[in-house]
């Protein structure tokens, strides 16, 4: 009897090798991906607060980030892409060129936001290696709290390492879109004496040739930013600027995913650059070849190590 089962079962894998295969495959679990070190993608996700705002906005923010990191690279395949990309669409794995960066709503939840995102890249990549049955250490299980002062517009981190022979991409990078409205409405404050414009509007002087001249028709637009502070859909003036300056925003708070902590000397790199103005609207000399170089060392690192997954399939998004 035992030797007729034995016969059977030879017989069935004989006759139906891809069975055999099929649940060897079962067993050996799938490796990780090598992702190309040289990815150099900048994903902002297409969520709230960023989908709330103008297309005029959403437009000038993406190309204004475009803009800013177009110095990375001498070749086309050589530079980085700015992706704008609904959160079901993100990779699984990211390269160490890679860079997320996110609009919240407001600058208190900062530095939450900030944490969280590690826990949850932490919390995936055990859950990956798990599902491979490799123990992990996970660095990212009770993250430290990183203070932040009350008026940063944003907050930024990158922690890539390589551990056990695998890549780990941990990074989170966070804009606060009240700090940078704030910032557009002082802006808008400065180009006119605000109290006198209502003052002569409301009086008895006011005539058809004011109502008629440029200067009203910059007064009217100036005074719908200052009218409405947090709604940025009435705006008639700066709303190309506005874009700009979320860009530039997003754009300072990758640099520090990339370079790591600390500012640079002048530009945009520094700490706290005045958004608005066009002093600040590019990074220095000596800041663009630290941040090329940074991107060139951490491909260096990754090379060809596989990358563990820091947002697997059926798992929260980490950012």
């Amino acid at each position: 009897m035992l030797e007729r089962l034995r016969f059977e079962s030879e017989l069935e894998l004989l006759i139906s090798p891809s069975v055999a295969q099929a649940q060897r495959a079962v067993q050996r679990p799938t490796p990780f991906p090598v992702v190309s070190a040289t990815n150099r993608t900048i994903f902002v996700p297409e969520t709230e607060p960023f989908t709330r705002l103008p297309s005029q906005v959403r437009t000038a923010a993406i190309d204004e980030l475009k803009r800013l990191y177009d110095f990375v690279g001498r070749t086309k395949s050589q530079k980085i892409r700015v992706s704008l990309l609904e959160p079901a669409k993100f990779p699984q794995a990211f390269a160490f060129s890679d860079a997320v960066v996110v609009l919240i709503a407001s600058a208190a939840a900062l530095q939450a936001n900030v944490t969280d995102a590690l826990r949850r890249q932490g919390q995936n990549a055990s859950f990956a290696l798990g599902q491979r049955n490799v123990t992990f250490a996970n660095p990212f299980a009770n993250p430290p709290k990183r203070p932040i002062k009350p008026e940063t517009i944003g907050l930024g981190i990158g922690d890539k390492r390589i551990q056990g022979g695998r890549a780990f991409p941990f990074m989170a990078a966070y804009v606060a879109l009240d700090e940078v409205m704030s910032e557009l409405v002082a802006e808008a404050d400065s180009r006119i004496h605000a109290a006198k414009v209502r003052k002569r509007r409301a009086g008895p002087e006011i005539n058809a040739k004011y109502w008629g001249s440029h200067q009203a028709l910059f007064d009217t637009a100036i005074l719908s930013v200052l009218d409405n502070p947090r709604d940025p859909t009435k705006w008639l003036w700066g709303v190309r600027l506005f874009g700009q300056m979320i860009g530039r925003a997003m754009a300072h708070e990758v640099r520090h995913v990339y370079v790591g902590a600390g500012h640079a000397a002048q530009g945009l790199g520094a700490d706290g650059p005045p958004l608005a103005i066009s002093s600040s609207g590019s990074f220095s000399i000596a800041d663009r070849r630290a941040i090329a170089n940074a991107i060139a060392a951490l491909e260096r690192r990754q090379r060809r190590v596989p990358v563990v997954p820091t947002n697997p399939s059926g798992q929260a998004f980490p950012f």
